[in-house]
């Protein structure tokens, strides 16, 4: 393990993974000791492929980043930065809007500019070495069908309007008068909250506790408006017996960000969607707690 100390880097030992960052721990091993141990070892490899027959033939692909790196975005950033100038510029001349984010892009200009746009997405991004994909591309319409505006998705197949659609980006969905939290981001969210009482529910049934019930505060703080709330994140220090505060912050939950969306969307019915939360955490904690019960009780009954 490589230790900053007094400015300078030295090899040390780190007895546990909480204390890494006391320890002022930076990495675990030099550049010599990645190449010799990790590099010459073959222990680094490609793990993606264009097709299933380069799979195969180990054909690895030669370009391309890692997702969820933190350099990606950066490098992502870099490579569009050209691109974004240009297609920006042009959406403006066009009285639009231009947005990307990684690799979704969006672009809100008058419907009588779609196919120009759609066709100077396609043509452009092909001079960075990428291309946009036909069947994930959509185009929507923002009108006063009837009394209220309403979105309606264009089938360019059929050249027909799609109806009860929702315009979906980064984590919402808009139908053209309301915002809402996208259903994949929310059933993520209560997958989530069942896995982990599932979990807590194994650990009570076969832990080594004497009192075989759920930590319900844990749970609380992540699944309920109860940890909705920003804190400090108090620490202790095990081999000093207390705790301490450490300056930095816990965010909070989903709840935080389902909060803090619906204060800055006007016309959304985020909260309403979140409102039952409450109510399917404590069905869910309190089944799991009745299967606890009855596991013990049947252990009891043997012995």
């Amino acid at each position: 393990m490589l230790i900053e100390s007094n400015g300078k880097i030295k090899k040390g030992l780190v007895p546990r993974a909480d204390l890494l960052k006391e320890k002022n721990a930076v990495a675990f091993c030099d550049l010599k000791d990645f190449d010799s141990k990790i590099r010459k070892r073959n222990l680094i490899k490609v793990n993606k492929f264009k097709s299933k027959a380069d799979a195969i033939a180990n054909n690895y692909r030669k370009k391309g980043i890692p997702q969820g790196s933190p350099i990606s975005a950066t490098l992502a950033n870099i490579n569009l930065y050209e691109f974004d100038y240009l297609i920006n510029k042009h959406i403006i001349s066009l009285g639009g809007v231009y947005r990307r984010y990684s690799d979704d892009m969006v672009v809100v200009v008058n419907e009588v500019f779609k196919d120009e746009v759609y066709n100077l997405l396609i043509d452009k991004i092909k001079d960075f070495d990428l291309e946009i994909q036909p069947a994930k591309s959509q185009i929507f319409y923002f009108k006063k069908f009837t009394t209220k505006f309403t979105c309606k998705e264009l089938n360019r197949s059929t050249n027909t309007l799609s109806e009860n659609t929702r315009f979906e980006y980064l984590g919402f969905a808009f139908d053209g008068e309301t915002v809402y939290l996208k259903s994949a981001g929310l059933s993520k969210y209560y997958r989530k909250m069942k896995r982990t009482i599932r979990r807590g529910g194994f650990y009570a049934k076969n832990g080594k506790n004497q009192i075989p019930k759920l930590f319900k505060n844990r749970l609380y703080k992540r699944y309920t408006i109860v940890g909705a709330n920003r804190r400090m994140i108090v620490k202790k220090l095990p081999h000093l017996n207390k705790f301490i505060r450490t300056g930095e912050y816990d965010w909070g939950n989903f709840l935080t960000y389902a909060l803090l969306s619906a204060r800055v969307f006007q016309n959304n019915k985020i909260k309403s969607q979140i409102k039952n939360h409450w109510r399917k955490f404590h069905e869910l904690v309190k089944a799991k707690q009745a299967e606890i019960d009855t596991h013990y009780t049947k252990l009891n009954k043997k012995v």
